[in-house]
C-alpha cells in the first residue's frame, strides 16, 4: 500500500512539473470541468420532472419538490412547456461548458507539449559536444561504420 502511494505521489509530482508554468490554464480547465459536470447532472435532474409531467405522477421526492417550487416561482401558464424550456436552456449551457472544457484541455496539452519540445530542442542546440568529439571520436566512427 505504501509503495502504491509513493508511486502515485511521484507521478503527481511529474505531472505538476509540466503543468506548473500553466497554473492559470489548469485552474480554468478545472473550473470548466466542474461546471460542465454540474450542468450535465442538472440536465438529468431537469429531465425527471418533465417525464413526471408527461405521465402525471405525483412529485414526492426532494428533487422534484425543489424543481416544482422553482417552476411555481415563475408565473407561467403551462409548467410542462416551461420545464421543457428549462431543459433546453440547461442543455445549451452544458454544451457550451463542455466545449470550453474540451477546447481548454486541448490548448493546455498543446502548450505543454510545445514548451517541452522547445526546451529539449534548445538544450540539444546549445549543448557542448567538444568533449564528446575529443574523447569518443574514434569510438563514434567505429560504431557508425559497423
Amino acid at each position: 500500500m505504501g509503495f502504491k502511494l509513493k508511486e502515485r505521489v511521484r507521478k503527481l509530482g511529474i505531472m505538476w512539473y509540466f503543468l506548473r508554468p500553466h497554473k492559470m490554464q489548469v485552474c480554468l480547465l478545472l473550473f470548466a470541468m466542474f461546471i460542465s459536470g454540474f450542468l450535465e447532472t442538472l440536465n438529468m435532474a431537469v429531465l425527471y420532472p418533465i417525464m413526471n409531467y408527461g405521465i402525471e405522477q405525483k412529485s414526492d421526492t426532494f428533487l422534484l419538490k425543489v424543481f416544482n417550487k422553482t417552476i411555481y416561482f415563475f408565473s407561467v401558464d403551462n409548467h410542462f412547456v416551461f420545464s421543457c424550456v428549462m431543459l433546453i436552456a440547461v442543455t445549451i449551457m452544458a454544451m457550451i461548458f463542455k466545449y470550453l472544457y474540451t477546447f481548454s484541455s486541448n490548448k493546455l496539452v498543446t502548450s505543454v507539449v510545445k514548451k517541452t519540445q522547445q526546451t529539449i530542442f534548445q538544450k540539444n542546440i546549445t549543448a557542448d559536444y567538444n568533449f564528446f568529439i575529443r574523447n569518443k571520436q574514434g569510438e563514434m566512427i567505429h560504431t557508425a561504420t559497423i
